[in-house]
């Protein structure tokens, strides 16, 4: 009798033992459950960057091409920082211009200085969300183009071409 009341005290230990382990065990379960659905539906789907650090292919870039292609002007890297107000980011960005001609490149040559400080005052007034995605560098391209033209003319520089973009 002794002994049944021992073996019965026993197990009556070892229920609540394995009941509260597997509790715990569903808890943790459901507890990173609930933390992988929520990074799985409140992340942001960006595909990581490229081994360029461009995070695109230079094809998909390009603008398409127009005729017989002019005569390339390539500017010195750009360093600036984006406009983004929650993190300090920064744009580092390669550019190569295409003129009309000969005399066109040796024009914009001479007013460099005039085309960097555009470059810059267009390229730092963005933010993050702006650049980050296929459209966004396409719509900066189209941008950097029109503010180009601006400057020194229309048809004048008939295509921008990145040559380096990495995002920090």
């Amino acid at each position: 009798m002794a002994d049944e009341k021992n073996s019965t005290e026993e197990e009556l230990e070892i229920k609540p033992k394995s009941s509260k382990m597997g509790l715990i065990i569903v808890v943790n379960l459901i507890l990173v459950g609930g933390v992988l659905a929520y990074i799985f539906v409140f992340s942001k789907s960006e595909p990581p960057p490229a081994a360029g650090g461009g995070g695109a292919k230079a094809e998909e870039l390009a603008p398409a091409p127009t005729g017989e292609p002019g005569p390339l002007l390539k500017l010195n890297d750009f360093i600036v920082n984006l406009a983004d107000r929650e993190a300090n980011r920064y744009l580092k960005l390669g550019l190569a211009l295409e003129m009309a001609d000969d005399d066109t490149l040796k024009k914009v040559t001479e007013r460099e200085p005039i085309v960097r400080d555009s470059v810059i005052q267009l390229i730092s007034s963005l933010t993050y969300k702006q650049v980050r995605t296929q459209q966004g560098k396409k719509e900066l391209r189209k941008n950097l183009l029109d503010k180009l033209s601006d400057v020194l003319g229309r048809g004048l520089v008939k295509g921008v071409y990145f040559t380096e973009f990495v995002v920090q």
